[in-house]
């Protein structure tokens, strides 16, 4: 309710940093290919210019990355799986100390 009473929109807050982060989540968990497209998306409907996020970078996250957590369709594991392991914030975790997320 928060957001709506003011006036938060998802445009305020999409940043470059956050999509790098879930680039980076995205490759961490062996997830979809579509989400280059659907990330790029974003960050156009956020107002941003291709400095701030674009395909290559997309590709050096990507590359720098090591899948933590093998999730279909691309791994082995379902998301259950990964919800009894320790979730999302397990994968976050793991994900910092590796220094793969990018501080907003």
């Amino acid at each position: 309710l928060y957001a709506l009473e003011h006036n938060r929109r998802p445009r305020d807050l999409i940043t470059p940093a956050s999509l790098k982060n879930a680039a980076a989540a995205v490759t961490a968990t062996a997830g979809s290919t579509n989400a280059v497209l659907h990330l790029l998306a974003i960050a156009r409907e956020a107002g941003l210019s291709q400095t701030d996020f674009d395909i290559d970078q997309f590709d050096a996250i990507s590359r720098a990355t090591p899948v933590i957590a093998a999730l279909k369709p691309g791994g082995r594991y379902m998301a259950p799986d990964m919800s009894a392991a320790g979730g999302t914030r397990l994968l976050v975790q793991r994900m910092q100390q590796a220094g793969l997320i990018v501080d907003a």
